[in-house]
């Protein structure tokens, strides 16, 4: 078997989309029979521990080399400067015996060891104003490195593969588009009631589990809370994550003062990041899963709702057309009021027992989902590995 290397250096505060990522991706390759591939998690001594245990138990590789910050970490990236070659990671994956890196360019030169770069979105294109010059030209020079050192380029989406046919045409020839697909297990009803008790949060509810930053649009749901208190509605959103945007600081203070300003502290409920299985209760919980993004790379919140067979209220851009959740109601970015009335009309037609029953089915037909995600990303790393 092709064994493929995996470098997760997250910690617990970081980006947790990618953390939701991998465990997606790497969890649908523990459940293949007759597997081709076998993953191999590379680390840093100090990666935590707390995150690694959230992947299946696939053989872990920890070196100094991958601490980022630290002096074994600086060592290589010298060397690798002065080179042109990650010698450091080589030396790594060739002892450990990888045969291909995954969702990396470190290597910088082709045909040294089979490298998959991997690039979620092309957000800075769309919302350049969410990122300072360096982060731009950061993620510009890691484009450009992917597309001239990587063997392919895996993006999440047909949306993104279009985007970098605009930008680079000679590099979308590389591309392989791998729409991931959410290894997601709903709980049982007292274990969402018991969950939902504890949080402090009183059903009906919608859930918004997106982190607060700028681009997720958690305004929009504000305005549309605001619209229903007007109408004499009474709806509830329960929103979950980080509540930490390095980009904007002070987003998630305003937007809790907007919240105030708009008199809806009942209505709007942040619990900050939970852990992933509250995270879960609360969302199969829910009357619907809401997300107002002005932007996805391949949105894990709908693929999560797909995979439990929730209702989405979600806006009206092309990836989210892509993602096609089969309960999924769409809404344009900026439109509060069209939000409201999904909202209204959501609640006025929730049926539990109806519901219970689509989320059952959603579950039976999973397996075979995530069996056709691992597939398709096996059909990836062979092709490399030629």
């Amino acid at each position: 078997m092709i064994r493929v290397g995996f470098v997760l250096t997250f910690d617990a505060t970081g980006w947790l989309g990618g953390v939701s990522y991998f465990r997606n991706l790497l969890s649908a390759l523990s459940s293949v029979p007759n597997p081709r591939i076998v993953p191999v998690i590379l680390a840093g001594r100090h990666t935590d521990p707390g995150v690694l245990a959230q992947f299946p138990p696939f053989q872990i590789i920890r070196s100094s080399l991958l601490d980022s910050g630290r002096v074994p970490w600086f060592s290589r990236r010298a060397v690798a400067k002065l080179s042109g070659r990650d010698l450091g990671l080589e030396f790594l994956l060739r002892r450990h015996h990888i045969q291909v890196l995954s969702h990396q360019g470190f290597l910088a030169k082709p045909g040294n060891i089979p490298a998959l770069g991997w690039i979620p979105d092309f957000q800075e294109c769309h919302l350049p104003e969410f990122f300072s010059p360096a982060e731009i030209t950061a993620r510009i020079r890691k484009r450009s490195l992917f597309c001239r050192a990587c063997s392919g380029v895996i993006l999440s989406s047909l949306d993104a593969k279009r985007d970098l046919e605009s930008l680079d045409a000679e590099c979308a020839r590389k591309a392989k588009v791998l729409q991931f697909v959410a290894d997601i297990a709903a709980p049982s009803q007292p274990g969402s009631t018991e969950v939902s008790h504890r949080l402090g949060v009183e059903p009906p509810y919608f859930h918004l589990p997106n982190q607060f930053w700028s681009h997720k649009n958690h305004g929009l749901v504000v305005d549309a809370l605001r619209i229903l208190k007007e109408r004499g509605v009474m709806a509830r959103v329960v929103a979950s994550g980080n509540t930490v945007d390095h980009r904007q600081p002070g987003y998630f203070q305003v937007l809790m003062r907007r919240v105030r300003e708009a008199g809806i502290e009942d209505r709007f409920l942040s619990v900050g990041t939970v852990p992933y299985l509250d995270l879960v209760a609360l969302m199969a919980g829910a009357v619907a899963v809401i997300n107002p993004s002005r932007f996805e790379g391949w949105s894990t919140t709908v693929e999560e709702a797909k995979s439990l067979g929730k209702t989405v209220l979600l806006s009206d851009l092309r990836v989210h057309r892509e993602q096609a959740p089969p309960r999924g109601h769409y809404f344009a970015p900026d439109d509060a009021d069209g939000l409201a009335k999904a909202m209204e009309k959501t609640l006025h037609e929730y049926d539990p027992l109806v519901d219970q029953k689509l989320m059952q089915e959603a579950q039976e037909n999973l397996p075979s989902r995530r069996q056709a995600f691992a597939r398709a990303y096996e059909a990836i790393v062979l092709e490399a590995a030629r």
